[in-house]
């Protein structure tokens, strides 16, 4: 630091934009993270319903089994009972993993296109900084040479 309190007061001030770029890019860059876990979000969403759906077949067996255990002398055949609920739970899980896969294009597409946005706000942000520290520096040096006692000797 300078003993000149103008250079000083302009250091300082230097050193705060400085740290605003800093915070602003960083947020960027967050935001930009956020973003690319989307789908990893989805991933364990996906997986999640699968549980759930082999859960609920599982479940609707185990119903048809007890059926089949109370009424040991019924007619109606079980093996189709069963056969029809791993046919519609496989067709339910088929759909479901279309439509995952659909999701995930579009969440992938996306994720793209807000990588691109982010790299071109972190330029903009680059550029803008870059732009207010030139001007900032050259305000400062005529700042400094106007205020400065010892560039313009009495006479």
């Amino acid at each position: 630091m300078s003993s000149n309190p103008i250079e000083t007061t302009f250091d300082l001030q230097h050193q705060s934009v400085k740290q605003a770029r800093e915070i602003v890019e960083q947020n960027v860059k967050l935001q930009q993270s956020m973003m690319q876990s989307v789908p990893d979000g989805m991933d364990a969403q996906r997986s999640v319903q699968h549980r759930a759906s082999d859960l609920s077949k599982q479940a609707l067996h185990t119903y048809a089994e007890a059926i089949e255990a109370a009424s040991p002398e019924a007619e109606m055949s079980f093996e189709d009972m069963h056969q029809a609920i791993d046919d519609g739970f496989d067709m339910f899980n088929e759909s479901l993993d279309d439509m995952w896969d659909y999701y995930e294009q579009i969440v992938d597409m996306n994720v793209e296109a807000y990588d691109e946005f982010a790299d071109t706000q972190l330029n903009f942000v680059h550029d803008s900084f870059d732009a207010f520290l030139e001007s900032y520096e050259a305000v400062e040096e005529q700042t400094i040479e106007i205020t400065n006692p010892e560039m313009h000797p009495e006479d």
